[in-house]
Parts: structure tokens; C-alpha cells; sequence
């Protein structure tokens, strides 16, 4: 069976299935086969319905919070202060062997002597494997039998050595992991063994020049050539060994790199001209523009975005679709928030849901605060994680972001956290009229005509 999606509106396609698929691409590429409906829900818009065909086009990022049945339950009876994380970003390790302008982590890794070329891990910028143990017995004990999964990020994940280690121990817990790299130092055969159920290979880039500069290496720095044949090796090893594991490839995109993406869509599909499928998608979103990126670094203007659609639609379409790869620009990349009239109150409403490990054992109760330590709302090397949910620290960090309203002001707008909090004052727009009931029902719809998604694609 041969399914990909539809470029930019992420057609979904009705297919047959006994039971769930264990891994989808995104949101919605598989749907289930159920009785013809009178009208369908829409994941985008609370207790608005729509036709099949509408159905069927609509993007489903917004339906998969009703699979986390503990989490919707709390949604639907209003405690969101209740809410548990179903995810973790781990990062674990600060180090790491690039130096992008417009790295997330600029700020830490500078802070932590990281911020260099081929940064050495150690006991001030990396979890060792006996932390990271006790960190995911603890967090275990919090899920206990609920879903959970682990983002392996960083700093890269491969510049720790504990990092295969730890992921395997993970795993013996029953805890997923997703793993998010450089593709650099990437050990195939040991990351096959682990078989998560997703790796992102941040790419960028499709020439050795374009790829040097965008990730601040020196112009003969042959990285590029290594991410390129770690992908080529591990895409045609996961597809011998039948691994479920997913492999997607990422392309965040400025001026500096947009029209050398086409170069590096054309790799990819030589890639899987080699052995079918080996790529399971490419993800393309413009660089977020965080406060402390510089404007000569960055240019993220309405034309830039525009001009990115345009060569997804034009060009990067007609190179990857007869090579089975699907392009996934991540949902609201390139479109602007709502205004303050949007939101029902000036409270977050998805704060723990996405939470974030650092690499002294800190817990943030938001994985898109990106290391403010205000966020911090305890020590998983020290705390129980329950007592740390329980603590007066997690409930005057919750209050401080609803004093901030940073997720109005500074939360970037294809993030989970804003994504979730769209969906969030909607229902609380119904609960103040009386109508849950209706809410429920919109709920129970969508619980039957989406499969749970089963892995952090969000990250």
C-alpha cells in the first residue's frame, strides 16, 4: 500500500485497518474506516462540522490531544492544572560538534562553554548514564501506565556518550523515544538497535558552502558529506531490517538556504531512488525567529515565507513526490497568530502537557521556554516528580506565565504549546454557555475518526 500525503493541506486518505497504525507520518495520514456520517468534526475549529470530502483535506494536528485520555478527561472537567506531560524534551547534553546562528540553545550553550566547534561533554553540560537512569526511573513512576516518550535533542544527542545507553534503558520502561539530531556523528547501527519510533535529521542544506555557512562551520569543513551518508546508511539499513522506525529529514529555511533546499530535495530522492522509502518524509519550516537571534542573521518577512510556499509548491513538489517522499510544512509555519480577541481568557491553558529536562536534571514545565530558568519547577536528580507537581514552586511558576501572557507574546506560533492553547480556549468558550454536552460529542467524534498519532511529531 503506497500512502503520502498531499502537499501543504495534508490530505488524509480512508484506509482499512484492524486496529491502530503503530506509526503515522503526521497527524491524519491514516484515518479509520467508520459508518458513513452525517457530518464529520473538525479537529480545527471546537463542535464545527464539516462534510467528508472537507474532512479528509483538513490538516488533523489539532485531534490528537483527544487520544491522552487522562489529559482529555482533565480538559473536558477544566483542570488544567492537572495536566501531565505526555512527552519530555531531554536535554540532556548542552555539547555539540555545530555552531548555528540561529540555534535555540545559543544562549545556554554559551553560558556552559559549549558554544565552539566539537565542544567536549562533560560533568557541567551533560547528564552522565547514571543520572539519566535515575531521571527516567523517576519519571516513570509519575506516567506509570500511561503514554510517554522522551525527544532525545540537545545540544545533539550524539555528543553525549550515555545517550544509546540511556535510550535502551528507556525503552526496557516502556518509554518511546523520538531522537532529533545534526545527523553528523550519528551511529546507525547502534540507533537501529534501539529502534525509536522516530529520528529527524536536521539537514538544512543541499551544498557543502550553503551547509558550512548556515551551520557556522569553516568553509572546508566536510561535515555535510557525513550527514549525507549517514542518511543514505541508515534510510537503506531500517528498510533491510524492516524497522518500524520513522526517518524524516528536516529543512528549516531563511534567506541564506531556500534556494539550495531544492538542491537537497534532489539528494533525497536520489537517496530513495536507492531503496524505496527509505526517507518517510521531509519537513520544511522557516527558521523561528527568537528574541536573541540577530536581524543581520535572520529575515523572516512576509515575502521570505511567501517565496518558501512558492518553492515547495513550484519546485521541491515536482522532486519529491515521484520519489514517495512526502513534504510536511508544520502546521502554522507560515501563517500569523490570532489577536488577543481570540483567546477566552488571559490564562495558558497548556502549560504541562510539554515538558522539558535540562541537562543538570532542572524540570521546565514548558518545553518552549528554551531554558528560562523562571520556568523551573523543580530537580529530577533531587525532587520526586510528584512532589514537584504538588509544590508551591509549580504552582508560582504557573501564575508568573499567566502574568507574563507569554503564550501571546513570545510563544512561537507553530508550537505545541500555542497550537494547544488555540483548541483549549475554544472549549472553555462553551463551557462559560453552558454547553459541554456539546463539546464531548464534538470530542467522541474525533476519538473515532482519527488514529492517535503515537509519537512526538510536535517537536
Amino acid at each position: 500500500m503506497n500512502i503520502s500525503s498531499n502537499f501543504l493541506n495534508q490530505s488524509a486518505f480512508i484506509e482499512e485497518f484492524t486496529c491502530n497504525p503503530i506509526t503515522q507520518v503526521y497527524p491524519g495520514q491514516y484515518l479509520p474506516s467508520v459508518p458513513e456520517l452525517e457530518q464529520y468534526p473538525d479537529p480545527n475549529n471546537v463542535c464545527n462540522y464539516v462534510t467528508k470530502e472537507e474532512f479528509q483535506f483538513i490538516p488533523k494536528w489539532q485531534s490528537q490531544w483527544v487520544h491522552w485520555e487522562k489529559q482529555c478527561n482533565a480538559i473536558i472537567e477544566g483542570r488544567y492544572f492537572d495536566l501531565t506531560p505526555i512527552n519530555f524534551d531531554g536535554v540532556f547534553t548542552l555539547a555539540c560538534n555545530l555552531k548555528c546562528p540561529h540555534c535555540t540553545r545559543q544562549n545556554d550553550r554559551k553560558n556552559s562553554d559549549t558554544w565552539k566547534l566539537n565542544a567536549v561533554s562533560n560533568e557541567t553540560n551533560t547528564l552522565n548514564i547514571l543520572q539519566l537512569r535515575s531521571i527516567i526511573d523517576n519519571i516513570v513512576n509519575f506516567q506509570k501506565k500511561d503514554f510517554l516518550d522522551i525527544v532525545w535533542g540537545g545540544g545533539d544527542p550524539t555528543c553525549n556518550p550515555d545517550t544509546y545507553e540511556a535510550m535502551l534503558y528507556a525503552k526496557s520502561k516502556n518509554i518511546q523515544s523520538s531522537f532529533i539530531t545534526n545527523g553528523v556523528l550519528l551511529d546507525v547501527d547502534k540507533l537501529l538497535e534501539i529502534e525509536p519510533v522516530l529520528v529527524r535529521v536536521s539537514l538544512n542544506c543541499g551544498t557543502e558552502n550553503a551547509y558550512n555557512k548556515f551551520h557556522g562551520l569553516s568553509k572546508n569543513n566536510k561535515s555535510f558529506y557525513r550527514v549525507i551518508a549517514n542518511i543514505e546508511e541508515f534510510g537503506i539499513k531500517k528498510r533491510m531490517s524492516n524497522s518500524k522506525t520513522l526517518l524524516g529529514i528536516s529543512l528549516i529555511v531563511d534567506e541564506r538556504n531556500i534556494d539550495d533546499s531544492i538542491i537537497a530535495c534532489k539528494l533525497l530522492a536520489q537517496i530513495n531512488s536507492k531503496c524505496k522509502n527509505a526517507i518517510d518524509y521531509v519537513l520544511i519550516r522557516p527558521v523561528t525567529p527568537y528574541s536573541f537571534i540577530k536581524n543581520d542573521f535572520i529575515e523572516l518577512s512576509y515575502d521570505l515565507k511567501m517565496k518558501c510556499l512558492n518553492v515547495i509548491n513550484d519546485k521541491l513538489k515536482e522532486i519529491l513526490t515521484p520519489a514517495d517522499i512526502p513534504i510536511i510544512t508544520l502546521k502554522d509555519s507560515f501563517k500569523n497568530p490570532p489577536d488577543d480577541s481570540f483567546y477566552d481568557s488571559s490564562d495558558c491553558l497548556a502549560y504541562g502537557l510539554f515538558s522539558e529536562i535540562l541537562c543538570n536534571g532542572d524540570i521546565q514545565l514548558c518545553s518552549d521556554s528554551d531554558g528560562v530558568e523562571d520556568y523551573a519547577i523543580g530537580n529530577l536528580l533531587v525532587d520526586d516528580i510528584v512532589d514537584i507537581w504538588k509544590s508551591e514552586r509549580r504552582r508560582t511558576v504557573v501564575e508568573k506565565i499567566n502574568k507574563a501572557k507569554c503564550y501571546k507574546k513570545t510563544c512561537p506560533f507553530n508550537s505545541r504549546g500555542h497550537h494547544h492553547n488555540r483548541i483549549f480556549h475554544q472549549i472553555e468558550q462553551f463551557r462559560k454557555k453552558g454547553k459541554m454536552e456539546e463539546v464531548v460529542q464534538w470530542i467522541e467524534l474525533l476519538k473515532q475518526t482519527t488514529f492517535p498519532l503515537n509519537h512526538s511529531f510536535f517537536a
